[in-house]
């Protein structure tokens, strides 16, 4: 569910040209203390601009920025899934 709620939305920034491509390497759900949960999601996207400032990573020469790690909280309701409240990795 994680990694479809994202490939949604990185998907929107594809068809909008903020980057050309994106593959995510590898993500997780998790339990917190406080019985909630969060997501993680490593990842790595291809864009034109040798720098895409989002979530930072290392550029490289072939256009592809690697690791990128983005951290959600991962909430549900009985309807849906949702990633709330983005933040970079620690």
């Amino acid at each position: 569910i994680v990694g479809q709620i994202f490939e949604i939305e990185m998907q929107k920034k594809v068809d909008a040209g903020e980057i050309e491509a994106f593959q995510i390497e590898s993500l997780g759900l998790y339990p917190r203390a406080n019985g909630t949960l969060y997501a993680e999601v490593f990842y790595r996207v291809k864009t034109e601009n040798l720098f895409w400032p989002e979530d930072f990573g290392t550029p490289a020469e072939d256009g592809w920025t690697t690791g990128k790690c983005t951290r959600f909280d991962f909430e549900s309701t009985p309807d849906a899934f949702f990633l709330k409240n983005k933040k970079v990795c620690s």
